[in-house]
């Protein structure tokens, strides 16, 4: 996920492949380490973009959907496929799913590693590439103690708004591979 990337200088802790940006492993703040996970969330989000463009380009010729066109008035009086201009509207939709988990995240990293200072960025990354592996302790702080999202506590709420904005101004009116719009 895109926290990940940005733990781990763009680098995926599964694979070990470099599937996001350098932006660093050690951040002097929790803002240069939030503005360095909203450069993540930029380039996936437009990596995707490019993915689905390429896909999207080639929908006329590998994904024709006869049954679907045949429920839309406009591909019935063109007498056109919808994947093959008979569509009257073409948008893309990308659906940001995990807001709130992020935002119990952010919001852990934030308090332990930067407010409470109980781990290093450093320590919190291998605690995390194990799995929280003898650290039970720091795993029901950060599970029970620290605050979560949609409880109506704004440092929490922040985080979705802010990640929700961010993708919105990075998605919505970008021209997709059938030469309409993106919508977040």
């Amino acid at each position: 996920d895109i926290l990940e990337l940005t733990l781990n200088n763009g680098v995926d802790p599964m694979t070990r492949e470099q599937t996001g940006i350098k932006t660093g492993m050690d951040f002097d703040s929790f803002e240069d380490f939030y503005s360095a996970f909203k450069e993540q969330l930029r380039y996936c989000a437009e990596a995707e973009m490019m993915l689905i463009n390429a896909f999207e380009e080639n929908y006329d010729k590998i994904f024709p959907f006869p049954i679907y066109s045949a429920m839309l008035d406009a591909c019935v009086e063109c007498g056109k496929d919808a994947f093959q201009g008979g569509a009257k509207y073409n948008n893309t939709s990308i659906v940001a799913a995990g807001i709130a988990t992020m935002s119990d995240s952010l919001i852990a990293i934030k308090r332990m590693v930067y407010d409470e200072k109980r781990v290093s960025l450093e320590e919190l990354r291998g605690i995390l590439n194990n799995n929280w592996n003898n650290y039970e302790d720091l795993r029901c702080v950060c599970s029970e103690e620290y605050p979560k999202f949609g409880n109506n506590i704004d440092e929490v709420d922040f985080f979705a708004v802010d990640i929700c904005n961010a993708l919105a101004k990075i998605i919505n009116g970008r021209k997709n591979g059938r030469n309409d719009d993106y919508r977040l």
